[in-house]
């Protein structure tokens, strides 16, 4: 994970506390801070580290750094867009998930923001073109009324905004204090936990979205007894079991076989021999992968599910090179395990959990 540079996080810092010590505040002066050459950099290594994929034109990082001038021009091109103030939007791919009418999503965030060039970016983000690829490969352009689509650049950022008038209303109407619930939530994905009354608190939480203009997902929202059956959030599949020694239940928290399915995927898709014929680069990319993987979910009961994707990654390293050198065996002589992390500096992914080595460090207190 890239830090984020002091500079940028005293920006940040300020303009938090400005927000949350003053609720009535609004913010005139923020357009010229969108083009500040370290907040643009920062921004295209943030998303050039969560491997973000490319826009409908088709432009991916090694294209830009490949071309002249590379990173550095491309950002200079969009620094310049903005501060003549011509900058436009890329149209965005069509994905079915309802959302609101971008003229209430307008409407919050100027209670707090003034800057009338701020509010213009955040309109035209809204209203960008939609397209809609056909089965036959051709792409159909459309307006856009509906507000800011799945996978829109500011998506994330107003899905916050939203879900802030659920949390304050949460707080003031002392959802958790009359009716034992605690909303949980990051960007549009949510969880409430509760020891009854799941429906009423379902139906009102509905009735607050729909005020918004907004309408919850059919498909991935549901009401579940974690005593019973397990559910995923964030990546993660959380419920209740039962101990093997101890017999007594506990919740269990793991990365979900969507997760892992996902992440063996990319790593089959790195080690196919047509992708690279440099076992070095292979190395590098597959590491860089994985090391990322780890870090988000080694957390919580993931020792089994690390253990399982420590094999993978030398299953699909072994059949990598056995396919380059045309073995016929499976490698096992040639490439043991250990060739992989000794000679090649494959990652030796951990197999114990932080907390669990704390415990052994301690004497098991």
């Amino acid at each position: 994970m890239l830090k984020t540079p002091d500079n940028i996080r005293e920006l940040q810092r300020k303009l938090y506390r400005k927000a949350k010590q003053e609720k009535g505040y609004r913010f005139y002066l923020l357009y010229d801070k969108v083009y500040r050459s370290d907040i643009l950099n920062h921004a295209y290594r943030l998303v050039k580290a969560n491997k973000g994929a490319s826009g409908i034109d088709g432009e991916t990082f090694r294209s830009i750094e490949e071309r002249e001038g590379g990173a550095e021009k491309y950002l200079e091109e969009i620094t310049g867009a903005l501060k003549r103030k011509d900058y436009k939007p890329q149209a965005v791919r069509r994905v079915y998930i309802p959302k609101a009418a971008g003229g209430k999503l307008i409407q919050l965030v100027a209670k707090r923001i003034v800057d009338k060039q701020i509010l213009k970016l955040i309109k035209m983000w809204l209203k960008a073109a939609i397209v809609e690829e056909r089965e036959d490969g051709k792409k159909e352009y459309e307006g856009n009324e509906k507000g800011t689509p799945q996978g829109g650049v500011i998506s994330p950022l107003l899905a916050n905004i939203y879900l802030n008038v659920l949390d304050t209303l949460w707080v003031v109407k002392k959802v958790q204090e009359r009716l034992g619930a605690r909303l949980v939530n990051y960007a549009d994905d949510c969880v409430i936990l509760c020891r009854g009354n799941a429906n009423r608190i379902l139906n009102g939480v509905k009735l607050v979205l729909e005020d918004l203009g907004l309408t919850l997902n059919d498909e991935k929202t549901r009401v579940v007894d974690a005593r019973q059956e397990s559910f995923n959030f964030l990546g993660f599949s959380m419920g209740m079991k039962r101990g093997k020694r101890s017999g007594k239940m506990y919740p269990h928290t793991e990365p979900s076989k969507k997760a892992l399915k996902h992440i063996r995927s990319e790593i089959k898709q790195l080690t196919t021999e047509r992708y690279s014929a440099i076992p070095t680069e292979v190395i590098r990319r597959v590491n860089e992968v994985a090391r990322g993987w780890v870090g988000y979910f080694r957390f919580g009961n993931c020792t089994q599910t690390l253990s399982v994707f420590k094999r993978y990654l030398v299953y699909r390293m072994r059949i990598y090179l056995r396919r380059k050198h045309h073995y016929r065996s499976f490698g096992y002589k040639a490439y043991p395990d250990r060739y992989f992390y000794d000679s090649l500096g494959l990652y030796e992914v951990p197999t114990t959990v932080p907390w669990v080595q704390n415990a052994k460090a301690s004497g098991g207190r």
